[in-house]
């Protein structure tokens, strides 16, 4: 069986961006061909995408595969194509080998980690949360302006922040050295300085300018080393 990975951005052009042979595809030796969304000076990260995985089966020499499905027969060889529902923006990690994640907990000797500002400071669970599609869908929908759940109590981004500046937004969070702090529903969460993307709570902030972003994460690790961002939103500095 042979498989093949593809991606179709804004620009409706369709992009190779792995492909492998494997037996039954528990684990599919993918090979990345690299593709990158920014090329040169074009932005291809914002904007509609969906994927698009091909798998290939060869039947054993004079056998034939019925009909049916998504999958066209020919001969020996039955070839299926899957499409998945459009996927918005993949979100972008810029997790290079330079980058660094400073534990929350101190070293034998007691000494805390050094501070960086090119590391990414963890939770005290020492997962790194994602910011995966499911938690920009609910963003969208609680903490934009013209979000189908928002009401007055919360903190909005505006609804021209892109995918993208989401995720600058999240990863200056995750740089931030500040605390992170355990609350009421269990998870972590950390305040810190980031102007220009949203306003405070029209009831409690009076609408104002936010200067700050509140980052909430889950509290646990299963094992894998990551975690997943539960939401995130300008954070309410005026109490009125």
């Amino acid at each position: 069986m042979s498989v093949q990975i593809s991606v179709t951005g804004p620009d409706g052009a369709s992009h190779l961006v792995g492909q492998g042979d494997c037996a039954l595809c528990s684990s599919i030796p993918v090979v990345n061909t690299g593709y990158i969304c920014v090329v040169g000076s074009a932005n291809l990260c914002d904007g509609a995408w969906s994927a698009t995985l091909v798998l290939t089966y060869q039947a054993p020499a004079g056998q034939q595969w019925g009909s049916g499905g998504n999958c066209v027969a020919a001969g020996s060889q039955l070839t299926c194509t899957l499409t998945a529902p459009s996927a918005g923006v993949f979100p972008l990690y810029h997790l290079s080998g330079s980058a660094c994640a400073t534990r929350s907990v101190a070293k034998a000797d007691g000494v805390a980690p050094a501070e960086s500002s090119d590391c990414y400071h963890l939770p005290p669970s020492n997962a790194l949360p994602l910011l995966d599609l499911k938690a920009i869908n609910d963003i969208k929908k609680y903490h934009y302006q013209g979000g189908s759940a928002v009401d007055g109590s919360k903190g909005l981004f505006y609804s021209s922040v892109t995918n993208t500046q989401l995720q600058q937004i999240w990863e200056a969070g995750m740089k931030d050295t500040g605390s992170w702090t355990r609350n009421a529903a269990g998870y972590y969460e950390k305040t810190f300085p980031y102007s220009g993307v949203g306003i405070q709570s029209p009831d409690f902030g009076n609408s104002l300018p936010a200067t700050k972003v509140t980052l909430v994460v889950e509290a646990v690790n299963d094992g894998d080393g990551y975690s997943s961002v539960v939401t995130m939103y300008p954070a309410t500095e005026k109490i009125s």
